[in-house]
């Protein structure tokens, strides 16, 4: 039995996302000015909890393997022979 390429089903998920966006812009389009003064409000806590997650990203993948010392911590690998 052949491999089947999994390039349809991406392209089908893809498609729906895409679709919705493309539908949200046309429903939403005539009402930009009262969508903009509906969302307004939520336009810095948006950010703040954006830039937390990324210095949360940051913070966390600098310090990932570091042992109490600040040290790299050594990874043993088992060798295959």
């Amino acid at each position: 039995m052949g491999r089947v390429p999994g390039w349809p089903f991406k392209l089908n998920r893809g498609g729906w996302r895409r679709g919705g966006l493309a539908l949200g812009g046309w429903f939403f389009g005539s009402r930009w000015e009262e969508l903009r003064a509906i969302m307004r409000p939520f336009d810095i806590p948006i950010m703040i909890v954006l830039l937390a997650g990324f210095a949360y990203y940051v913070y966390r993948h600098i310090t990932h393997g570091m042992n109490k010392e600040g040290q790299q911590a050594q990874v043993e690998t088992a060798e295959v022979e």
